[in-house]
This record gives structure tokens, sequence and C-alpha cells, in this order.
């Protein structure tokens, strides 16, 4: 899923309603408040820069318990991982989900 981000850039923005001028000194994900009126609508407003952010796919294990088939050794993953440990007390690589 992939989350959408929007800027708009640096300048001045006159409020549509009462005509005060506004400066926006870095880019923002919304225009603020009028100083003046409270509004929130300008005129002649620059296309904002719309950014799709990719989330990053799930991971193929998740953390909990894992037990290696060799011996029965038992391990706590605490995060989640693409890349299962091998087993600290014999050093299989053969670690399952308990």
């Amino acid at each position: 899923m992939a989350e959408k981000i929007t800027e708009y850039p640096p300048g001045r923005y006159d409020c549509d309603a009462c005509g005060e001028a506004v400066m926006l000194t870095i880019a923002s994900s919304e225009l603020p408040e009028c100083p003046r009126c409270g509004r929130r609508k300008y005129k002649d407003i620059p296309e904002p820069k719309v950014t799709e952010k990719k989330s990053a796919p799930p991971k193929k294990f998740k953390a909990g318990m894992y037990m290696c088939t060799a011996c029965g050794e038992q391990m706590i993953i605490s995060e989640e991982t693409d890349e299962l440990p091998v087993c600290t007390h014999c050093n299989a690589d053969q670690m399952k989900p308990a």
C-alpha cells in the first residue's frame, strides 16, 4: 500500500477572502490559516508536489518462538525478519515456528 505525501512549496500566498499575504518559508503538507481571517483559501495556489511512498513489503518470519528441528532448542525472535538465525545450541539451520 502506498502513502501519498502532499507538499505545498514555500512562497507568498494571498488570502482569497481578505487579501492578507501569508509567507510559507518551508514546504508544508497543508496551507496555514490566514492570520487575519483564519481561512485557508488562497488565490493562485501553485500545484503541490505529491509523492507516493511505498510501504516496505512484510517480513517473511514474524517475531515469536522458534524451535530447532535438529536438537529441539527453542529461541525467541524479537523482531520480524527475512532470515532466521542458526540454532545457538547446535548451529543447525533448521529453525521452525514452535
